[in-house]
């Protein structure tokens, strides 16, 4: 069932996507864009856990799903990158090189698009911290997330994580939010607000356009407020971790009202929803082409490049989503 949930995770991969493009406004979504898909993703893993009973069958569905999908999508990033390479007649990555990026993924150190995978280091150690605390702890699991949030956010906010193996510097400056996400699906506080939240009426999508419309405003307003947000985890920044959450927190049910407003079944979001990890590992290059063909067109219209961009994540989602229909029916 295609549900609020999905919308909202369709909606902040959007989000991705355009703070990655030439936007005025990228400042402003890099402030929260990867906070709340990890605040999603925790959301949808402890209610994935709550359905499972052994901690081996924990592991196995979400732990080696994800493992799969960093090693698939890192050969082809590599070899996108090679023969990318090829054509614009530069040198290859040789394997000593693919080595050190895998054992340290951070994207400043990438040269090209491949071992934009860091997202999945955090996801396998999170997912797997989260497994491990709820196979150990049956009682008060509000108050034992909450001291995990703040425990690493604290020292987030007082050692800079950098330079670990296996991205475990990105995966502890991602867990508090990941855990965020938990949190919200343990709590019973925020279950009553987000019964509140998604229980809204038609016309409420007009009053969430213009909420939105007028953080916009504010950005514009007073341009540099976001350099106090920003976070950047993908390169193990984040100067205010405790005033990012609450940002997050913040941001995250402002998105949760915008999105039990639109039109979900069968729309543009499910698409991106059901392909969420094909969006993540494409838009880098629906990106640069979206860049390149305009820019051979002579054509520089704000927000097109990511429209450009969207559109082709589209086409290709909706190509993947329907064949592995197909394949699941038959």
């Amino acid at each position: 069932m295609y549900n609020n949930t999905d919308k909202l995770k369709a909606l902040a991969l959007i989000l991705v996507v355009f703070a990655h493009t030439n936007s005025p406004f990228s400042g402003f979504v890099f402030s929260f864009h990867m906070p709340i898909v990890l605040t999603i993703s925790g959301f949808l893993a402890a209610k994935s856990i709550s359905k499972q009973t052994s901690i081996v069958a924990q592991f196995r569905k979400g732990t080696l799903k994800y493992l799969v999908y960093l090693f698939v999508f890192l050969a082809l990033s590599v070899i996108a990158t090679q023969a990318k390479n090829v054509v614009l007649n530069r040198d290859s990555i040789g394997f000593a090189e693919v080595l050190y990026y895998f054992l340290h993924p951070q994207p400043s150190n990438a040269n090209g698009y491949h071992f934009v995978l860091w997202y999945f280091f955090a996801l396998i150690w999170s997912y797997s911290l989260l497994v491990i605390l709820v196979s150990l702890v049956r009682t008060r699991r509000t108050e034992l997330f909450v001291s995990v949030i703040l425990l690493i956010s604290g020292l987030g906010g007082l050692y800079s994580f950098d330079s670990f193996y296996f991205g475990l510097d990105i995966a502890l400056v991602s867990i508090p939010y990941y855990f965020l996400g938990v949190l919200f699906y343990e709590s019973l506080l925020f279950r009553r607000v987000r019964a509140r939240l998604l229980a809204v009426s038609r016309y409420s999508l007009r009053s969430s356009i213009i909420l939105i419309f007028l953080f916009f405003m504010l950005y514009t307003a007073y341009g540099d407020f976001h350099s106090y947000l920003h976070l950047d985890i993908g390169n193990v920044k984040s100067d205010y971790p405790l005033v990012s959450l609450i940002w997050c927190c913040f941001l995250f049910g402002i998105l949760v009202y915008f999105s039990s407003g639109l039109i979900g079944q069968g729309s543009v979001l499910e698409v991106f929803s059901r392909g969420s990890i094909i969006v993540f590992t494409t838009h880098p290059y629906t990106n640069n082409f979206a860049y390149v063909a305009l820019e051979s067109l002579s054509v520089d219209i704000m927000f097109l490049h990511g429209l450009v961009s969207i559109f082709c994540i589209y086409v290709f989602a909706y190509f993947i989503t329907s064949l592995h229909k197909r394949v699941s029916s038959s």
